[in-house]
């Protein structure tokens, strides 16, 4: 499939800018044809022009046509066959399995919110209906549902070239609402980013729906995306990525004249607990998954189990052992970009000259190649030194060895906001899990006992978000069923005859939707008119 290299606004391929910029084998160290053409001012605006202008009857489009929509991008995604994964592999040094695994996930989203649509309860539908014989001046008839906020900017993902990019979840999730897309595409991997783009486009078209619910922009500078969030015809953003660059975007979209909802998802450093029953009894399993969570991908998740704590026992001897091991002979792989691998050694670099801090174990690395690191801290180090709550976006990881509970709960109580924190204990150990859960929920957005962070699950349940820095707004999820909360917002309708309510308010409920009826949750249709 051709690759132009331009930005695709209202179904045309627009390049009237001079400035571009070339995808990077990561592998290679070389640049990949063909150039893309950084968006212009002028293409934001037309972008963003006919995204408002059709997005009201996208709004006004039904359930089951959106869902028609996702599930004809799933199936264009798959049409894509081996040459999108064959371009993702160049872009991102990741494995043919690894993103095997990601197209098939990206599917399962689509396909999920097809299927949530069809529920429809995520309407929220509350209704407090006039009683049978109560005067309507004294009880007024009240009723809400939530619509579509507006057109969305998605800043897509580094590490995610399927999953968080152009037609991943945020894109899903804002589709389904009923929102148009501006989609701000990652410079990383812009030709990957071009081919599920005409998926999209396809899939838009055997829909017969306007050309102005999607456009895709590219752009390697920071401008593009400033631009983005500043416009005012833009009703909401989502990101996955760096704090930096994240903050930066939730700041300019606070400034403006009308601040809008800004929904980053930052990273953590996902604190993980080895309690002592668990360390006793199955240390050699533990051991074995650990290594393999915090060296996944070469450590590029925003679930990456950065810091792990260990009380410092006769048993910790062996498992430090263990995973030492483990570390050692675990795979080396090339980082997705030298900008992250670049960071990444320079905050090695500032970890080298803390004294108390000890290099525990190292992999083998080629060229180009980056190896898993274990290094071990005190309790103490942890409590003051800053550099040790910040991402390591790698294959790092820190131990802290702490002394007694107190020390433990100390540390708890110094975390920041977590995207997640994981458990690993025994039934003995279940009375010191307890306070530490209890001090824990505050801190996290996910709480695991005896599994490892990495590998969030697309489900109705999941919540992939949490308290600040790990999120700008800890109430939503970017993941799973319930991140189409974050592109709609409650209308409420008062004192409404039934021919002017939407059809989902309207006593009758022939499609037998759920719906909160004076307090009480039903399908049944409302018998009493007014």
């Amino acid at each position: 499939m051709l690759l132009t290299g331009k930005n695709i606004i209202d179904n045309n391929f627009s390049s009237l800018g001079e400035e571009t910029f070339r995808a990077y084998d990561p592998q290679t160290r070389e640049y990949i044809t063909p150039e893309y053409f950084e968006a212009t001012t002028e293409e934001i605006n037309k972008a963003l022009g006919k995204a408002s202008e059709d997005f009201e009857y996208f709004a006004g489009t039904s359930h089951f046509q959106r869902a028609e929509l996702l599930e004809s991008i799933a199936d264009e995604i798959q049409k894509l066959g081996e040459i999108l994964i064959e371009r993702a592999m160049q872009e991102t040094a990741l494995s043919e399995n690894r993103l095997q695994s990601e197209k098939s996930r990206t599917i399962k989203q689509l396909k999920l919110f097809a299927t949530v649509l069809y529920e429809t309860t995520w309407l929220d539908i509350r209704i407090d209906a006039n009683d049978e014989g109560l005067d309507i001046i004294s009880r007024k008839d009240i009723r809400q549902l939530h619509i579509p906020i507006g057109p969305v900017a998605v800043f897509t993902s580094g590490n995610f070239p399927l999953a968080f990019s152009v037609a991943g979840g945020d894109v899903a999730s804002a589709l389904a609402a009923g929102c148009p897309i501006i989609v701000k595409a990652h410079p990383s991997h812009p030709g990957t980013s071009e081919l599920l783009a005409k998926a999209v486009l396809n899939a838009l078209n055997k829909c017969n729906l306007p050309s102005g619910i999607f456009s895709m922009l590219h752009g390697a500078s920071h401008k593009v995306g400033q631009e983005l969030v500043k416009h005012p015809l833009l009703k909401a953003a989502a990101f996955t990525g760096s704090f930096a660059g994240g903050k930066a975007l939730f700041d300019l979209a606070m400034q403006r004249k009308e601040p809008i909802p800004f929904y980053a998802e930052m990273g953590s450093i996902n604190p993980v607990f080895f309690l002592p029953g668990a360390i006793h009894k199955n240390q050699d399993k533990i051991a074995t998954d650990y290594v393999a969570s915090f060296n996944l991908s070469v450590g590029q998740f925003c679930t990456n189990p950065g810091i792990s704590f260990l009380f410092d026992n006769d048993d910790a001897i062996s498992f430090i052992n263990k995973i030492c091991s483990q570390t050692q002979a675990a795979p080396s792989g090339a980082m997705l970009s030298t900008q992250i691998e670049n960071h990444l050694k320079q905050q090695l670099e500032k970890v080298e000259k803390v004294t108390s801090c000890v290099l525990l174990a190292q992999g083998d690395a080629p060229d180009n190649y980056i190896a898993p690191a274990l290094y071990k801290i005190n309790a103490d180090e942890f409590l003051n030194n800053e550099l040790f709550h910040e991402e390591f976006f790698g294959p790092v990881s820190f131990l802290v060895m702490l002394s007694n509970e107190e020390e433990l709960f100390r540390c708890i109580n110094a975390l920041k906001g977590q995207l997640t924190a994981a458990i690993q204990m025994e039934e003995e150990d279940q009375p010191l899990a307890k306070t530490v859960i209890e001090k824990l929920k505050f801190k996290v957005g996910r709480l695991i006992i005896n599994n490892f962070p990495t590998g969030v699950e697309v489900c109705h349940a999941m919540h992939h978000g949490g308290p600040f820095p790990a999120s700008t707004n800890p109430l939503f999820t970017s993941v799973g069923s319930a991140s189409i909360k974050r592109f709609l917002r409650p209308l409420c309708y008062q004192n409404f005859p039934q021919a002017l309510l939407p059809e989902e308010l309207q006593n009758d409920n022939s499609h037998h939707i759920w719906r909160l009826v004076n307090g009480n949750f039903t399908q049944k249709s409302i018998k009493n008119e007014f």
